[in-house]
């Protein structure tokens, strides 16, 4: 994946930037190839721009799928409002089970 100004810095260093366009299921999977580059990276580094970066992968894989950046945020505000947003500090230790039915 290119950002939108690399081929022009790499020009004006007088080098050939040489990219390629993608479509399809190929842009998907760099798609997500970047995600986890960028997971790792923060991972590693744990700063806000690698989070930011993150967003950067999430928002076009979004839209390779036909939602936009504005229906990503309204799922993940109505997931916060319903209770499935991910608190700050609560770990799960092990699943959640139904109870069994005696009968069984």
């Amino acid at each position: 994946m290119v950002r939108d100004r690399i081929p022009e810095i790499i020009a004006a260093n007088r080098q050939q930037a040489v990219c390629s366009m993608l479509d399809g299921k190929a842009y998907q999977e760099a798609l997500r190839q970047k995600l986890r580059e960028e997971t790792e990276e923060h991972l590693n580094n744990r700063t806000l721009e690698e989070l930011a970066d993150i967003l950067e992968s999430i928002h076009p894989l979004a839209q390779t799928h036909g939602y936009s950046s504005e229906e990503l945020e309204r799922i993940r505000a109505h997931k916060a409002r319903i209770g499935a947003a991910l608190p700050t500090d609560y770990f799960q230790k092990r699943p959640w089970s139904p109870p069994r039915n005696p009968a069984d």
